[in-house]
């Protein structure tokens, strides 16, 4: 059955915003108290017990049915120019949705409807051995090059006044390199510094990229990173700049943008990917339109999630999970804190005073840490998760580091002061503290941080922003340099810690937005990369985050604390959170809309 759900204005759900806040309390029922009762610390993303409704038998979840909405909150920001030329990151949270990548995690082999080892939770990272073909069949990695085989029988979505001149739709090797190519070469390129030389086809399926110096990390950047999706080329004439002219290979295809409202996408009626429902082969996507609403406001949001005009939420802050639980108790819930995401703040360290490693470790010195996680309530994480997160084999406790390392995480704002002035800052210094102004969560950290520097006679200048000039001003490009000074608030994807050093901290990589840099660590990580041994590896990974804590590049303020909420309704899924770069678009082609459940829980 289709029941198209039409979305009914941010009027409404400001209305819906004051029912939230002015909602009484509900009995919680009994699953809310086996969670408390549960309840574990954090640790290894795969020992971690979920909170939602996750049985560990099979669930017999019934025939799919085809047809009708699925809404799912868009971004806060209006969707900026996709075109690669003007590198909003902001656009690809919206093209992941028509546009696929090479490869993604394997969720039929490896997450719940499979073997059920891996739950796909981490923010940005998927193990090597959890990855699975996406747009590739296959592929193989030496030091020299990378070789990508794509999948026969891939189709571009068939949009005439993009794809018209084109007789035949099938994606190619030779597609996929061109899109590769335009990555290379646009604003975005400093990522592939030193580390990719040639790409070029060998066949109508077969892509090659060698390298200039070997990097595991190539695999990431191009093959499931946020700007990892591929277009086809008749997307540059048309006009990339364009939501209308945006086709990819994707489950949905875009239907139409309205400012201040929503994008909406329809079904792909050729989409490639099947899925096997109790043992029974079916085409996806199953929802005919997916409807994308652009919410500001986050009270507004959790609106118009209790009120059912959102299907699922992937990031609930904590601040709202005792209201939608007594509220709501019906809803379904995963949490994934501290699997992958944490939250930093990041030294602009190319610039007095921060260019100075002694101021740094003083203001590590001068921040109390674990007053951020009683803001963020992830007092029961540990305070020590950079550069390596507890549960990888290199990750070494705070109690057992070296004394002037575990010395620089007491916070001690005495000490503190007297390391400024011995470092030339008597009497401190301003400096400005840089964040995404929408979130109201930040806005929290902000004040904490500036109430505590205060203490060490630090003046913080709040420079707030919205997400798009925040992330203009943070991302260095070929030619120029990030646009901030002083301090950044920063989420940093860790898991793995590998590309994440390489990414953020190697000197000119891609995402240093503290122009960070040091030779030892840029010589380590080197070595690093092209080292098979596992067990050297691991010593080698511990060798250099010695180094990078005794430079405090970047102070650790929290773990991420975030659920997942879903309706009952909606069907085939089971709490992952990604299959890629922290994006969610490759786990919707499963899911369908049980929509007689739906009617009867009077939605």
């Amino acid at each position: 059955m289709r029941k198209r759900i039409l979305w009914l204005g941010l009027s409404f759900l400001l209305v819906a915003a004051l029912m939230l806040s002015s909602c009484g309390e509900a009995v919680p029922g009994e699953q809310e108290e086996e969670e408390e009762e549960e309840e574990e610390p954090v640790g290894e993303e795969e020992e971690e017990e979920p909170v939602g409704e996750q049985e560990e038998e099979e669930e017999e979840v019934g025939a799919p049915q085809y047809g009708g909405t699925l809404n799912i909150l868009g971004r806060p920001a209006e969707p900026p120019s996709p075109a690669m030329v003007d590198a909003h990151a902001e656009a690809l949270y919206w093209l992941v949705y028509i546009q696929e990548k090479p490869v993604a995690g394997d969720v039929d082999k490896y997450g719940f409807r499979g073997t059920g080892e891996y739950k796909f939770q981490a923010n940005a990272y998927i193990p090597d051995p959890y990855l699975g073909g996406l747009l590739l069949e296959s592929w193989e990695v030496s030091l020299e090059k990378l070789v990508w085989h794509v999948r026969p029988g891939i189709y571009w979505q068939d949009i005439p006044h993009v794809m018209g001149d084109r007789d035949d739709l099938e994606l190619t090797a030779e597609d996929v390199a061109a899109d590769v190519i335009e990555f290379w070469k646009s604003a975005w390129s400093k990522r592939f510094d030193g580390i990719l030389a040639n790409v070029y086809t060998t066949g109508r399926y077969t892509v090659v990229l060698e390298f200039e110096n070997y990097s595991p990390s190539l695999m990431y950047y191009v093959g499931y990173e946020d700007r990892a999706i591929i277009g086809p080329p008749e997307v540059l004439a048309a006009g990339a700049d364009k939501w209308e002219n945006q086709v990819g290979t994707g489950a949905f295809m875009f239907e139409e943008y309205v400012i201040g409202s929503h994008m909406s996408l329809v079904r792909n009626p050729n989409y490639w990917d099947t899925a096997t429902i109790n043992g029974v082969e079916y085409q996806m996507p199953f929802v005919d339109r997916l409807l994308l609403p652009i919410i500001p406001d986050q009270a507004t949001q959790m609106a118009a999630l209790q009120t059912g005009l959102l299907d699922i939420h992937f990031n609930v802050p904590f601040e709202y999970w005792d209201s939608l639980d007594r509220v709501v108790p019906e809803m379904q819930k995963e949490q994934w804190r501290g699997t992958s995401l944490t939250h930093t703040l990041v030294f602009r360290a190319d610039e007095p005073p921060f260019d100075d490693v002694d101021v740094r470790r003083a203001m590590i010195m001068g921040t109390d840490i674990y007053g951020f996680q009683r803001l963020t309530t992830t007092t029961d994480a540990p305070m020590l998760f950079l550069p390596i997160l507890p549960g990888h084999p290199a990750y070494v406790p705070l109690e057992e580091l070296p004394e002037d390392i575990r010395i620089l995480y007491e916070y001690d704002p005495v000490k503190a002061k007297q390391m400024l002035a011995d470092a030339g800052y008597p009497d401190g210094f301003k400096t400005k503290f840089v964040f995404d102004s929408g979130q109201p969560r930040k806005h929290d950290l902000a004040a904490l941080l500036a109430d505590q520097w205060a203490k060490i006679g630090v003046e913080v200048e709040m420079d707030g922003c919205g997400v798009l000039e925040y992330n203009r001003r943070r991302y260095p490009t070929t030619t120029t340099l990030p646009d901030w000074q002083g301090t950044l608030l920063d989420g940093l994807p860790s898991a793995n810690p590998l590309t994440m050093l390489e990414l953020f901290h190697v000197t000119g990589a891609g995402q240093n937005y503290g122009v960070y840099s040091n030779p030892e660590v840029d010589e380590l990580i080197a070595r690093i990369a092209v080292e098979m041994d596992v067990a050297e590896q691991t010593r080698l990974l511990k060798e250099v985050s010695l180094v990078y804590m005794r430079d405090v590049p970047r102070i650790p303020l929290h773990l991420s604390s975030e659920r997942i909420y879903w309706w009952p309704w909606l069907k085939n899924y089971y709490g992952e959170y990604s299959l890629c770069d922290g994006q969610h678009a490759s786990l919707l082609p499963y899911m369908w809309i049980d929509q007689d459940l739906k009617t009867e829980m009077g939605y």
